[in-house]
Parts: C-alpha cells; structure tokens; sequence
C-alpha cells in the first residue's frame, strides 16, 4: 500500500464537495461502473460494501490531515478517483499507524506470519504463530484475527497455477505479495473465488528476467496525453486510454504477447510535465534516463517507418494506422474506439515507441467473506474469528481493474472489518 500510486475511488466524498465535484447520489452509478469494468463478474455484494464505506474512510482520512484531490479517470462518469499531493500510498499508512499507535497499538516488525491458531475442537482461529528474530512466537487473539497480506503477484508459481492465460508474466508488485495469507487460510479450509483473475499491466518491462521481476509504464496515462496504444500486427486493438488490465485481456483475445504506445515529443512533453508518477517503481530521474538510453523499453525514431522497424512491426501496417488514426484527428470523432483522448496528430518526429507487455502488480482473486468481513469456508460457512481486508480478498473487481479500486477498496473494506470486530 505504501509503494502504491496513492489513487483511492468513492463517492460523495469532503473532497469532492471541496473541490466542487457534485457527486452526492453516485455510489449507485458508481457501483455500476466497477462492475462494468469487472466484466460483470463482479461479486456484487462485496462492490456494494466498497462503495458504501468508502467515503467514510476517505473522510476519516481528510479529518486527519490527509489531502484528497479528486482527479479524471476515464472509468467513471465523475471524478469519483482521489490522489494525494505525494503520489504515493504511504501518507495513508503513516497517518492510520500515528492514529492506531495514539489508541495503544502495538507494531512488530520484521516478523513474519507463519500458522493460524485454531481452538482444540476447530470451531474458531484463537490466534497466530510468528517468526522474528529466528524465533517462532504465538499472540493470542481476543476478539479476531485480520488478514491483510496482499495478493500473490509476486508468487510466479501461484500465478503460473491460478492464471494459466499469463503462464511466465513479470511482476512489479512489493515482493511481499507472496500470497501467504491466501495459503494459511486455505490450509484452514477457507474458501476461494477469482483465482484465475489479475491485474496485470500491459505496460510492463523486464528488469530481472531470473526473478521475473520488472517495472511498469503508466501507458493508459501517457495515452490521456495523446498517443495511442497497437499490437504486435501494427494495428490499434483497444480504447487507447482504456485501463492497463483492460488492455491485458484484449491482448490475450488477440493472443499478443507485446503491445506498443507510440507517442510524439508533444505527447510525450504533455505527459513529462503533467504526471508527477510516469513509472512504477521508479523516480522521474530514471525515467528520462531511459528515454535518453533506449535500453528497456523506449524506442524513438524520426519516421513511422523507421520506428515501426525498431519495434518488429511491419511499417505498412502501423503507417495505415497513423494515417487513419490521423483521420479521425481531423474528423474529431474516433469510429473505431470513441475514444476521449485525442490530442494531437502523428505528422512530425521524432515519435517514441514504449515496449509493453503483461505484468503483475494487483492479482484480483483471493478469499471469500460475507458482509461482516469473515472469512469463510468452502462451503460457505463464516470461520470465527477470522476477518480479511484488502488485496487478499477476491471478487470485488470481477474480471478486470480500475486504478484506484483495489486501495480504495482496502481502505473501505478494512475498516468495516474493524467495525465488526468491534461488536465481537
């Protein structure tokens, strides 16, 4: 959460209405919205808790300090998205930990959590076994136990298993989505649902091929600025400034394996100047160093041709598509895609052309709960004294994801977990 890109969804938020955006009786449409993007696959009570809660944990969030700025996603009909000044997640947990250390809680680092603890007779997890420091520790639970691990993004064989159609994708989440909290709850009998389902960026690049690890383009963005996103045939396949999972699955029903954005310097200029996050997981510095070296995954080039070359596309066909693309320029109106986006014409290089293909960073499956956060079994039943919250559930997104949704979702959901506990 705290390396994240800081977006956070809801509805009828202080800072919408502090910022003008009228959006009072959103969540219904709101709602609409995700499960639009999920494919309608949704698991449509837990979308109905998200956006429920939601503003109620962004405006505990403004009452302690934390500035939201409602800003444009091209998902949702209002500004219904949220940034920080930061860009970054970790203004949220540092504010919650000051919040939680004030009412007494207590933080152990550098452990890792190994077992649950059920009672003698299985009928509730009483608890949990931890290692730190070469030991292995046990703390009781009074009232719950709260899993909040994560997804298993970074875990290449549970991704191998669970999403057969992106066997050997990279990853670019924490290394700490190992999936481990998924694992210890199923040993239990927990339930699971979406496994098959995950984020994956369709902007990502290979930094360490041996640890399938890499970093990630916020190509759907630099489309917003203009530029526009092709196949490996040369050919545009998806709305340009779609989201990035939006643009994996269609990559998958076209069977690429790579897809390209090509921008111009304008675009690219546009996008430099207005995004303050151009590259997950890196700083803007490393960003322009790539685009200066060409190593990774940026080409740049004088013509179509000689880009299309760089990049293995047959010139002929990625210059139909510049001059039709051209076309709908001048016309004001994209046929093909409607998209929103269209700023600019391909007419004058240098053009860039960013590499990209599918990476791991949010996986959308996980285990399943009832409208109290419980976990519950394969059979449907609630485990007691087991809760979850976060990227560790599955169902909330369907079969797709919207930047913003997961923390978001974490946020809201986490804190109704903490609410029913409280009544345990």
């Amino acid at each position: 959460s705290s390396l994240s890109g800081s977006l956070i969804t809801a509805s009828g938020t202080k800072a919408q209405k502090a910022n003008g955006v009228k959006d009072e009786n959103g969540k219904k449409q709101l709602a609409e919205e995700i499960i639009k993007t999920g494919l309608g696959v949704n698991n449509r009570m837990m979308v109905n808790l998200f956006v429920e809660h939601g503003a109620a944990a962004f405006d505990w969030l403004t009452d302690h300090g934390v500035k939201l700025t409602p800003v444009v996603n091209a998902s949702f009909s209002v500004k219904r998205t949220h940034g920080n000044p930061t860009s970054y997640g970790a203004v949220y947990i540092e504010t919650l930990c000051k919040a939680a250390e004030k009412l007494g809680a207590k933080f152990v680092y550098n452990a890792t959590a190994k077992e649950l603890v059920i009672s003698p007779d299985g009928s509730r997890v009483e608890g949990l076994i931890y290692e730190t420091e070469g030991k292995k520790l046990a703390v009781q639970a009074k009232k719950g136990v709260v899993i909040a691990t994560g997804g298993f993004s970074s875990n290449g064989e549970m991704i191998d298993n669970f999403m057969p159609a992106y066997t050997g994708a990279l990853s670019a989440s924490s290394v700490m989505s190992d999936g481990s909290g998924i694992l210890m709850a199923t040993k239990i009998g927990a339930g699971t649902s979406h496994m098959n389902y995950g984020a994956l960026y369709a902007y990502g690049s290979v930094t360490d091929l041996k640890k399938r690890r890499g970093v990630i383009l916020r190509g759907h963005i630099l489309n917003m600025n203009g530029s526009i996103t092709v196949g490996e045939n040369g050919r545009r396949f998806v709305v340009d400034e779609a989201s990035p999972t939006t643009v994996t699955n269609a990559m998958s029903v076209h069977g690429f394996r790579r897809c390209f954005v090509i921008a111009t310097q304008a675009q690219l200029d546009s996008y430099i100047t207005k995004e303050a996050n151009h590259v997950l997981g890196w700083n803007k510095e490393q960003f322009m160093q790539e685009i200066k070296d060409q190593k990774l995954f940026v080409r740049k080039a004088n013509t179509i041709e000689e880009l299309a070359g760089k990049l293995g596309v047959d010139p002929k066909a990625l210059r139909k598509t510049i001059d039709t693309y051209n076309s709908y320029v001048d016309a004001g109106k994209d046929p093909e895609f409607n998209r929103k986006f269209m700023n600019g014409k391909f007419e004058k290089g240098p053009f860039y052309g960013f590499i990209g293909q599918p990476t791991a960073l949010i996986t959308l499956g996980g285990l399943k709960v009832n409208d109290k956060m419980q976990v519950v079994d394969v059979y449907g039943k609630p485990i007691k004294g087991l809760y979850a919250a976060g990227e560790v559930l599955g169902g909330i997104h369907g079969a797709s994801y919207t930047g913003g949704d997961s923390l978001g979702a974490a946020l809201a959901l986490g804190r109704l977990a903490g609410i029913e506990i409280a009544k345990a």
